[in-house]
């Protein structure tokens, strides 16, 4: 396998946070919880960064990592000879203040993550490796390396919690620009 240079790794970085300005005659309405997600392509491992960056006392809960609606087709390789090229990775959490409560890890070819915490407070970072390949015979980079037009489509669901109990889930989308795509329910 090749070294890879660092400068042509894709980064992709999602945001998701919202502010509600009142008008004159309306109500002030906020939602001050903001989480950040980023996906680094790497050899032999790619990583998932987290951060509960909110404002107000919301927590994160779980998340769910859904690659199936990704253009690229991708894949958790997590075994030898399995469905993946080549290399594979084990899922490994990076030491951290976030504890994990539960976790349905990903078997070989799975498309799906799901993660429970105990706690993940506000300023916390949640990181995690994997291997992560695409499914395209034609791909960008090959099939061992994911490009930000093939983790298009991707979907982070998170599901945070505030000190009064209210709970949100919200989702966060990755686009071929590697900028997330907002969708804002019960805010």
């Amino acid at each position: 396998m090749k070294p890879v240079n660092s400068q042509s790794i894709p980064v992709i970085t999602l945001a998701l946070g919202l502010l509600i300005a009142g008008h004159a005659n309306a109500e002030n309405h906020t939602c001050d919880w903001s989480v950040s997600a980023k996906f680094d392509e790497g050899a032999p491992r790619d990583y998932f960064h987290i951060t509960n960056e909110s404002t107000g006392a919301w927590a994160i809960s779980a998340l769910n990592l859904d690659l199936k609606p990704s253009a690229g087709q991708l894949i958790f390789d997590t075994e030898a000879g399995g469905k993946g090229v080549e290399v594979f990775q084990l899922f490994d959490v990076a030491p951290g203040s976030v504890k994990m409560k539960a976790a349905k890890i990903p078997e070989d070819g799975d498309t799906e993550l799901q993660v429970s915490f105990n706690e993940f407070a506000s300023g916390d970072t949640f990181s995690f490796s994997i291997d992560v390949d695409d499914q395209m015979a034609d791909s960008e980079l090959g099939q061992i390396r994911v490009s930000g037009s093939e983790m298009a489509g991707s979907v982070l669901q998170i599901q945070l919690v505030n000190a009064q109990g209210e709970q949100r889930t919200q989702q966060l989308r990755f686009n071929e620009a590697n900028n997330s795509i907002i969708e804002v329910s019960g805010c």
